[in-house]
């Protein structure tokens, strides 16, 4: 009974209380201290974290918490018109959200990047500085050598939730903490152009792109990127600039896992009490 567990929450500046309050309370209060002076329920120095009489498991503290201080937290309970010291627990403030998951857009710009180029070496594409450059925003046209290729972010939506937005969990590397992932599957655009002087350039520009999206699709999939579709369409620019400009237009759409993960300690032992 009384406060079972204590940890800082992952997102920093807030500490979580798990705890069981006796049968026979008629009231119950949590203080929080950054030391264990604490001079009873109505401590003037401490912050009143709960003061009622509801049935609660856990209770998130987030008020004006800072991280690398320790705070203390103790249980007072109200039986038969009197208040009764409980159990004090610690526990100190921290940021330790692990971010997960690639960014589709550099992973996607990566592999188009390793797959174009290897077609150039293969002489399959052609590109007078010897590498095709994979960009993640338009060129301008002073100094560009054409072919480039562009992989911009259009957009993301969070898309399918799973329960408590848990999206798995694994042990450590040492075995003693679990790493736990949450967050959601995110519905993501990109859209991939294609720039060329030459429309003959662009069908081949346009046909490689699709050749690298498809033999890399298992590889997307392990890297948290599924259920992925494109759309491709030409377009050309004769007014903007010094030339004619021939675009390939390449649109991925796909789910991809957003995520952030953060470790808790391994669970070794359990102790089990039956009261017959």
């Amino acid at each position: 009974m009384g406060i079972s567990m204590i940890r800082p929450a992952y997102a920093g500046n807030a500490i979580r209380i798990y705890l069981s309050v006796p049968e026979g309370t008629e009231r119950w209060r949590l203080l929080r201290r950054t030391d264990e002076s604490f001079a009873g329920p109505e401590d003037p120095a401490a912050a009143l974290v709960y003061d009622g009489d509801e049935e609660q498991w856990n209770i998130l503290d987030d008020s004006i918490l800072r991280n690398g201080v320790t705070y203390f937290y103790r249980l007072y309970l109200l039986k038969e018109g009197e208040w009764v010291e409980d159990d004090t627990a610690s526990a100190e403030s921290s940021f330790s959200a692990i971010d997960g998951g690639e960014d589709p857009q550099m992973f996607m710009r990566d592999r188009l990047d390793f797959g174009l180029n290897e077609l150039v070496k293969a002489k399959k594409l052609t590109h007078r500085n010897g590498r095709i450059p994979v960009m993640i925003a338009p060129p301008t046209f002073d100094g560009t050598v054409f072919p480039v290729v562009v992989v911009q972010f259009s957009s993301g939506s969070s898309q399918e939730y799973s329960i408590g937005n848990d999206l798995g969990s694994a042990l450590t590397k040492d075995g003693r903490q679990w790493q736990i992932d949450e967050g959601w599957l995110s519905k993501v655009q990109l859209t991939i152009a294609a720039w060329s002087m030459n429309p003959d350039e662009r069908i081949q520009l346009r046909r490689a792109v699709e050749f690298i999206i498809l033999s890399n699709l298992g590889i997307f999939e392990r890297n948290g990127m599924t259920n992925l579709e494109i759309q491709q369409s030409d377009t050309e620019d004769y007014h903007s600039y010094n030339a004619p400009m021939y675009q390939s237009i390449t649109t991925a759409t796909c789910l991809s896992s957003r995520y952030v993960g953060h470790t808790e300690d391994r669970i070794k032992g359990i102790s089990l009490e039956i009261d017959y």
